[in-house]
């Protein structure tokens, strides 16, 4: 064999989401073939099924990225994105034409089910893929790897390449249904009038998928909504529109707070697209951030305890930050929001907090980087890391923002630096 000569096997799919019947094909084909490589290949358009809805390609690679850890074979593990954000229909055939040609001396193994198996000769120029790859098929049942061995000897024989038949264990999976699932829970959770403590409704997330997703993919699904019907959070952001909490803002802020708060929403809506996160309630967190900020210091110590907010040391020597609490309520009280995490979201936008979830993340960045900020330092490159990095954005926003407020002889509260640390340790390992 010469020496830049490889066995790699291939999986290409949707992966909408992955699950565990993908990774467990994975680890028998690999245990079986003992490739030198493992190629996964999430798709853009495929082309046996629809092309998926209410989700990006970007979403998919994502989730195929927290699984690679979870691998048997991790170390040998290269995802291979060129199908991935292509805007044609992905063929086989093609795929395998051009890797043929960009590496002519590997021998490629294409991994497939049963199904595939049995629709194979409907595939647009099997020949051509055959010419250019093998194949491994899993079995849909054990019981019949006999029959199996016959289908991939007929293939083999009428397509002139390797069919291997892979015996494994039958992982009974279907991405379909676990959309289903997830849209039918999200349904429920936004028609609730009283919503549980966010940990429960993970929990309850976490339960009703675990024996069909890796953790690491249920936690994607959860922190991004994914699959989340799009009429149910519509409805369930808030009773009032968009436009109506506009215009009461209008009326209540400073012309330069509203045009800021409009920024707000706007960069929220911009980071929800990039992370896939529903844009309507990246849309109601922006605009209500700061629909307490029309308020002086003493009017926000009133405000707080006459709603029994509890009140910091710190919120006591510097009331500014109590926009944020109370901003929260007013979000809930006067507009009628109920998401609690639009509410959470406007509460930690200020200081933000240790491990904050999408949406936190979301606007707190979009704070500090809306376009009509001029002002703080380092803008330009915030902005263009915000669309690729929420964590390393907010560790570079918090330390100079901690300088700034050293700078300034300010007290820095004690949970934005916490925040920092956090990040910190998170994004530079210090």
């Amino acid at each position: 064999m010469l020496a830049d000569e490889k066995t790699v096997l291939l999986l290409g799919g949707t992966f909408n989401p992955i699950h565990n019947g993908h990774i467990a094909m994975l680890d028998s084909a690999y245990e079986a073939l003992k490739p030198d490589e493992v190629w996964i290949m999430p798709n853009g358009i495929p082309a046996h099924k629809e092309a998926p809805v209410g989700i990006s390609a970007q979403a998919r690679l994502e989730m195929v990225e927290a699984c690679l850890p979870l691998l048997s074979m991790s170390d040998v593990v290269r995802i291979e994105t060129s199908e991935t954000h292509r805007a044609e229909v992905s063929f086989t055939f093609q795929t395998m034409l051009r890797l043929h040609k960009e590496y002519p001396s590997y021998r490629f193994i294409f991994l497939i089910g049963e199904d595939s198996l049995d629709a194979y000769d409907t595939w647009v120029h099997p020949e051509i893929i055959a010419e250019n790859c093998e194949l491994a098929v899993c079995g849909r049942d054990q019981n019949s790897f006999e029959l199996l061995l016959r289908k991939c000897k007929a293939a083999g024989d009428k397509y002139h390449t390797t069919f291997h038949a892979l015996n494994m264990k039958l992982v009974d999976v279907s991405s379909t249904e676990i959309r289903r699932e997830c849209q039918g829970f999200w349904s429920s959770y936004y028609k609730m009038e009283s919503f549980p403590d966010e940990r429960k409704v993970y929990d309850d997330f976490r339960e009703m998928l675990m024996n069909t997703l890796p953790e690491a993919v249920i936690q994607y699904l959860y922190s991004h909504r994914i699959y989340a019907d799009s009429k149910a959070y519509l409805e369930g952001s808030s009773t009032m529109n968009l436009e109506d909490i506009r215009k009461d803002l209008k009326k209540r802020l400073k012309g330069s707070r509203y045009e800021h708060t409009l920024g707000v929403m706007y960069t929220c809506a911009s980071l929800a697209m990039r992370y896939s996160y529903p844009m309507q309630d990246a849309l109601y967190a922006g605009l209500l951030h700061d629909c307490a900020k029309y308020m002086g210091a003493d009017e926000l110590i009133k405000a707080a305890e006459k709603h029994d907010l509890p009140i910091t040391e710190a919120e006591r020597r510097n009331p500014s930050l109590l926009h944020a609490k109370l901003g929260a309520y007013y979000a809930k009280e006067r507009y009628d929001v109920t998401d609690p995490q639009i509410l959470h979201a406007i509460r930690v936008h200020t200081t933000g907090i240790p491990n904050m979830n999408l949406l936190d993340q979301i606007l707190f960045v979009a704070d500090y980087i809306e376009p009509n900020r001029d002002k703080a330092k380092n803008l330009t490159e915030l902005r263009n890391h915000a669309f690729i990095n929420l964590d390393e954005t907010i560790t570079m926003i918090l330390r100079d923002t901690l300088a700034y407020l050293d700078t300034c002889n300010v007290e820095i509260d004690e949970t934005t630096q916490a925040t920092y640390d956090f990040y910190r340790k998170l994004t530079m390992g210090d």
